[in-house]
Parts: structure tokens; C-alpha cells; sequence
């Protein structure tokens, strides 16, 4: 692939590596990359999540992110907020690292999806690149109300109201859909009544599926709200071994990978304090579950 490092406002291209600039941070906005004044938090240097934060942004639940070998605890919010919106993330198996902090910072933070060697790594990018889910030109095909995919859905609303005492059927279908849908990809699973299967006899899957909370199930009209996910909806990882990596990195749909010139220097990481909401009495909400 062609290198070539970033020195303005640049349309992302397939097949080609940028290179973020020593003295500048970049972000993905309208399709193309962005150089930006490096940012000065008094902190460690996190350029890394700096421009995932932007792609998850700029491209929802089509983010991919990937962390390789590198020190310090870079790229693991950002991995955080493409999970948010519903992305897949990847990070390198600690053992293949040169440098493990980056990926061992992600991994303890919950919020990676593969934990792939680096040529794993490149197999499961080509097959999440063709995947409806995050295919830049593909949609996912609606369920209609009659035949096998209907059914299929139809099932796991029930197999996870059983487990969880949730009932889904408030939820917009599309919103379902998509939902499900991700965790199809990450499970390498094709059709919804496959999926269904797959939950009858994998119960921990279920629990991944749903995150119980203390809220009234949304009505059909309205969206769900979208919850930050748990370490508990993590993929199970893989822990294949696999050759020295190349430098510290990141990725984002398709080919274009941006890597960083330098590496940024050792630093602990803290995630950040969150508002703890007012939780209702139980005579106030029945329990619903929000899926991942």
C-alpha cells in the first residue's frame, strides 16, 4: 500500500496508510482527514483517541478500530466510543506485542471485540468489510413479516425475554435490528435464525446480548436510549500467538490506516468519572434490558 504523510485536508482513499505528522493531532470529519493544532491537556499526549473519538463520531456504528503494539494507554477511549455507537473493535494479542500497554489498556477497559494476533487481525478486517453491518455501501436488508427471518427475530425477542424478564416489542424493529445485528457480526454469525439457534444453547451470549437496568421500556415510537457498554459484552477473546507488530496504530473502515510518527510517552490511564443517575424505586419502572 502507499504511504504518505498527512499535510492538510486529505479524502480518505482505500489502500493507502497516512501518516499523522509529528507536531499535529488529526481527525476524520465529512469523509476526509483534518489536521489540527495538537492539543495541550497538561497530560500525556492521546492522539490516537483523539481521531477515534472523531471516527466514531463521523461514522456511528460503521466505526472500526483497531490498537496495536504501543506504549502508555492511548486508543482505549477511543475504542470506548466507537463501541458506544455501536462500532467493532479490535486490539493485538498482549503476547505478539513489542509493547503491550496500549492493548492490555483496552482489553482491561472491556470494550474490545477481537483479540486477534496481527495477520488474525488482517483476516477479520477483510471479513468485517464485507459484512452488512459496516460495509460502507450495503444496508441491512429489512425483516419482513412473514418467512424464516421473521421467525428468527421473533425467537431471540423471546429467548431473551426469557433470560432477562425484558420485553423487546417496544423497541423500534430497525432498532432491533441493528442491534442484533452487531452482535451477529462479532459472533461471525450469518442469519438471524442461526443466531437464535446460537442463544438456545449459549446462555452466556445472552447475557451478553442485554444489560439489565431500572428503566420503563421504551415505547414503539421512540428510540431507546443508548447505553455505554459493559465489560460483560465483550466477545470472549482469542488468544492466538503471532510475530513482533509493526508500530503503534490505528484503523478505521476500509483500507486507510493512520499511524503515529512517534510514540507518545508512558502514562497511566483513569477512566473518566461518570454522573451516577438517580436509580427509580422498583414500584416506579418495570426492569427492562437495553441490547449491545
Amino acid at each position: 500500500m502507499d504511504v504518505s504523510e498527512v499535510k492538510g485536508d486529505v479524502r480518505v482513499e482505500a489502500d493507502r496508510v497516512y501518516v499523522i505528522p509529528p507536531s499535529q493531532d488529526i481527525v476524520l470529519g465529512d469523509g476526509m482527514l483534518k489536521l489540527v493544532p495538537r492539543s495541550k491537556t497538561g497530560g500525556a499526549h492521546m492522539p490516537i483517541d483523539s481521531f477515534l473519538q472523531s471516527l466514531a463520531e463521523a461514522q456511528g456504528s460503521q466505526s472500526i478500530g483497531v490498537i496495536l503494539s504501543g506504549m502508555g494507554s492511548d486508543g482505549t477511549l477511543g475504542l470506548e466510543a466507537i463501541k458506544a455507537e455501536g462500532g467493532i473493535t479490535l486490539a493485538q494479542e498482549p503476547r505478539s506485542a513489542k509493547n503491550e500497554d496500549m492493548p492490555r489498556s483496552a482489553i482491561a477497559a472491556g470494550c474490545v471485540d477481537f483479540v486477534l494476533a496481527p495477520e488474525d487481525i488482517a483476516r477479520e478486517l477483510v471479513r468485517l468489510g464485507r459484512h452488512p453491518y459496516v460495509a460502507a455501501n450495503a444496508s441491512l436488508a429489512p425483516v419482513s413479516s412473514e418467512g424464516p427471518a421473521s421467525d428468527g427475530l421473533a425467537r431471540i425477542l423471546l429467548l431473551l425475554m426469557q433470560a432477562t424478564g425484558a420485553d423487546f416489542s417496544g423497541y423500534k424493529t430497525t432498532t432491533l435490528e441493528r442491534r442484533i445485528a452487531r452482535r451477529m457480526a462479532v459472533r461471525r454469525i450469518p442469519t438471524l435464525e442461526d443466531y437464535a439457534l446460537h442463544l438456545e444453547v449459549d446462555k452466556e451470549e445472552t447475557g451478553r446480548s442485554t444489560r439489565i437496568a431500572s428503566s420503563p421500556s421504551p415505547p414503539s415510537s421512540a428510540k431507546p436510549r443508548s447505553s455505554r457498554p459493559s465489560a460483560s459484552g465483550s466477545s470472549p477473546p482469542s488468544s492466538p500467538t503471532g510475530p513482533p507488530t509493526p508500530p503503534s496504530g490505528s484503523g478505521f473502515p476500509g483500507a486507510p490506516v493512520v499511524r503515529r510518527r512517534t510514540r507518545s510517552p508512558s502514562a497511566s490511564w483513569r477512566r473518566p468519572a461518570r454522573s451516577r443517575a438517580t436509580r427509580p424505586s422498583r414500584s416506579s419502572a418495570p426492569t427492562s434490558a437495553t441490547l449491545l
